[in-house]
């Protein structure tokens, strides 16, 4: 049954409320670990293939709402986090080889193996940087932050499609503001600096 609940919610994403009253009131009937489990499975049956994007943000409602928690989703999400420091720290390394060689004036003929940084920091099957990326598109920053902290500077923001979910998520939020708000912006960005959400 709870399994089902999922599927509609996964399925619902545009206007999830019913699917998340649903779920709730199954909840009272078993343990919330079940439905994290239960979860967790469906990321595992995904660990070799890519993703649904309809997944993560199931999974970003269900941590937004309260119903699941981070800490016990994410033992189950891949790659490991000591596989994730290791491609950064490869991606660092080869980064500041880059670096070298282009200030380095190559003599002879002997050319060395080519280095795609670009290619290096698309991270397509990590699903913990998915989950972050959709936490991010939901507005859920906070719990998004505590998933990016996790890691080495830059190491969970680094992938281009993270960068286009959080400017399309600032996008949402300046248009979402009243005009005074908006103007405020505006004079923050003309002047050359960036305000923190406090001072508006």
């Amino acid at each position: 049954m709870l399994d089902i609940c999922l599927e509609y919610l996964e399925h619902s994403i545009v206007s999830p409320s019913a699917a998340k009253k649903l779920i709730s009131c199954y909840l009272r009937l078993c343990d919330s670990t079940t439905l994290t489990h239960l979860l967790g499975f469906k990321f595992q049956f995904y660990e070799k293939t890519k993703t649904p994007e309809s997944l993560y943000k199931t999974a970003g409602l269900l941590l937004q709402s309260g119903m699941v928690e981070l800490d016990d989703l994410f033992p189950h999400l891949s790659p490991s986090d000591a596989e994730i420091r290791e491609h950064h720290k490869k991606t660092m390394m080869a980064a500041g080889e880059l670096k070298k060689r282009l200030s380095v004036v190559q003599l002879g003929d002997k050319k060395k193996e080519d280095i795609n940084i670009d290619a290096m920091m698309v991270q397509e099957g990590n699903q913990k940087f998915g989950l972050a990326r959709a936490l991010v598109t939901l507005g859920n920053w906070e719990t998004a932050h505590e998933i990016i902290e996790r890691y080495p500077q830059f190491c969970a923001v680094s992938d281009p499609s993270m960068a286009r979910a959080s400017y399309s998520s600032k996008i949402f939020d300046f248009s979402d503001r009243k005009p005074d708000e908006r103007q405020k912006i505006r004079l923050g960005r003309t002047n050359g600096r960036t305000k923190t959400e406090t001072e508006y």
